[in-house]
């Protein structure tokens, strides 16, 4: 076996040079600015309904799976279930209570689907807006 290198021909010819464009100068005309109260902006509300919602069927799945502990539930030594539900690391306060007890998974599945339900529906927009985080300037600033 020879340890001969090969020699791969590269071509010398000289390639089209790409039009340089001025793209701040040609900016509106490839694009039409937003003013930033133009801007549309998803409702916060939206987003933290579906969190709850998402966090709804992860709790239902663990409950299901037999889980001790979850995010919105814990188990109490004699069986029963403690339910809370959370919003931006924050128990939410449902009509002056922030944890519920049911007697077994089953019945917290029912909790939770109702709740879940009511949270699509906007029921529980006044306590998600209650535990909802400040946006980051405000935080900065309290």
């Amino acid at each position: 076996m020879s340890n001969a290198v090969k020699s791969k021909s590269i071509s010398t010819q000289a390639k089209p040079e790409v039009a340089a464009t001025n793209f701040l100068a040609q900016l509106t005309e490839l694009a039409k600015p937003v003013v930033k109260a133009e801007a549309n902006k998803a409702d916060p509300l939206v987003a933290m309904r579906s969190k709850f919602v998402i966090n709804a069927d992860e709790t239902i799945k663990a409950l299901k799976d037999n889980a001790a502990k979850s995010r919105w539930h814990s188990t109490a030594p004699n069986g029963t279930i403690l339910v809370f539900f959370r919003n931006a690391n924050s128990v939410m306060n449902l009509n002056g209570n922030t944890h519920f007890q049911v007697a077994d998974a089953e019945a917290a599945i029912k909790f939770i689907e109702g709740a879940k339900a009511a949270a699509k529906t906007g029921e529980l927009d006044a306590a998600l807006k209650a535990t909802a985080r400040l946006p980051k300037k405000q935080a900065a600033t309290a």
